[in-house]
C-alpha cells in the first residue's frame, strides 16, 4: 500500500542519513537546472542551503536539497547553449529518474515597453527559434513549439497567486506565454527586431531551454521552463555593474518564486507521477525476513520504528 511503500522509504532515508549509503535512496522527484553563477547561488539560497551537500553519480555532480514538500530536489548545473544542457538532463534522467525536470535563471524580455527588469516569465510554451528560414524579406520559423502541461501551468499560475498575496500583492509580476530558445547570446537590436517580427507572440527568450525541455520530453519527463527578465537582448554591456545587478535580482526573483512553486504544488504533483507510474507490488515468497529498526535500550525497541519486509520476490529480485 501508499502507506507502507512510506513508511519503507522513511527508514531507507533514516539508514541513508545515518551511514552516508545513498544507494536505497537513489532517485529523486524534481530535477533543478541552472547555468551561470548567478542562477546557481540564488537557486541555492532559496532552496535553504547555501553549501547543500553534493553527489557524483554516473559522469556528473549534483547539489542535493532532500525532501522538499514531499518531494526529493536535486539540482544540476549545465553549460551553457543548448547541446551541453541537454547531455547532462539526459545523464541526470538515467542516474535520478525525476518526474519533473525544472530549468530556472534569467532571460532577455521582449516587451520593454510593458515589462520590466526581474519580472518573471513563464515559457508556454517554449519555441525552437533555432531552425529558421533566413529570407530577403525577414526570418521564416521552422523550429518546433513545446507546449506546456496543463496541470502544470494551473499548478504554477495558482502558487504564484498564493506568492504575490503572500507578498501583499507587491511581487515580481508573472508572464506566462510564447518563449523563444536558442543557442546564440543575443545583443543586438536589430537582430532582435527581425526575431521578434518573426515571433510577434514572444514574450522572452533564452539559450539552454530547447535542449533541457528536448531531452525531458524524449525521456517523457514533464518539464517547466520559468525565468526572470535580465536585459532585453540588447545593450547588455553598457554598464557592467548594473548587468550584474539586474542578473542577481532575475536570478532572485526566479529561484524564490520557484522555491515556493515547489514547496506548494509541484512537488505534490511529481510525487504523485511517479505513484501512479509506478510499477504493481510483488508479492514476497516465503524466502524472506522481517526486522524492526528502531532505537535498541535494553533490549528493547523504543521510538519510531518501523518494519521492514526483506526477501527474494517471484521474479528473482531482492527488495524491501
Amino acid at each position: 500500500s501508499n502507506h507502507e511503500r512510506a513508511a519503507t522509504q522513511r527508514v531507507a532515508d533514516t539508514i541513508a542519513k545515518s551511514t552516508g549509503d545513498r544507494t536505497l535512496t537513489d532517485t529523486a522527484d524534481i530535477l533543478l537546472c541552472t547555468v551561470n553563477e548567478h542562477e546557481n547561488r540564488e537557486t541555492q539560497a532559496a532552496f535553504g542551503r547555501s553549501a547543500p551537500p553534493a553527489v557524483t553519480k554516473g559522469r556528473y555532480r549534483y547539489w542535493d536539497y532532500g525532501v522538499i514538500g514531499g518531494a526529493r530536489v536535486v539540482h544540476a548545473q549545465c553549460e551553457m547553449g543548448d547541446l551541453p544542457g541537454g547531455k547532462v538532463v539526459r545523464a541526470a534522467i538515467d542516474s535520478w529518474n525525476p518526474s519533473l525536470v525544472i530549468a530556472v535563471g534569467i532571460a532577455w524580455g521582449a516587451l520593454d515597453t510593458e515589462h520590466a527588469i526581474g519580472d518573471i516569465l513563464l515559457a508556454s510554451p517554449l519555441v525552437d527559434a533555432a531552425h529558421r528560414a533566413v529570407k530577403p524579406d525577414g526570418i521564416r520559423p521552422r523550429g518546433k513549439q513545446f507546449p506546456q502541461t496543463d496541470s502544470i501551468l494551473q499548478i504554477t499560475k495558482s502558487c504564484y497567486t498564493d506568492w504575490n498575496n503572500l507578498h501583499g500583492g507587491s511581487a515580481a509580476p508573472l508572464h506566462v506565454g510564447e518563449m523563444l530558445s536558442l543557442p546564440t547570446l543575443l545583443d543586438n537590436e536589430d537582430e532582435r527586431t527581425r526575431m521578434l517580427k518573426a515571433y510577434p507572440k514572444a514574450i522572452g527568450g533564452e539559450m539552454e531551454g530547447r535542449g533541457i525541455v528536448d531531452a525531458a520530453t524524449e525521456q517523457k519527463r514533464d518539464w517547466l521552463l520559468l525565468k526572470a527578465i535580465c536585459d532585453w537582448g540588447m545593450k547588455k554591456n553598457v554598464n557592467d555593474a548594473q548587468k550584474e545587478i539586474d542578473q542577481r535580482l532575475a536570478a532572485k526573483n526566479a529561484a524564490e518564486f520557484m522555491r515556493f512553486a515547489v514547496e506548494n504544488g509541484l512537488a505534490q504533483w511529481a510525487v504523485q507521477q511517479r505513484v501512479s507510474h509506478a510499477p504493481p507490488a510483488t508479492s514476497p515468497s516465503s524466502n524472506s525476513v522481517t526486522m524492526t529498526i528502531g532505537t535498541v535500550s535494553g533490549g528493547t525497541v523504543i521510538g519510531n520504528a518501523s518494519t521492514v519486509n526483506i526477501g527474494v520476490f517471484d521474479d528473482g529480485s531482492k527488495k524491501s
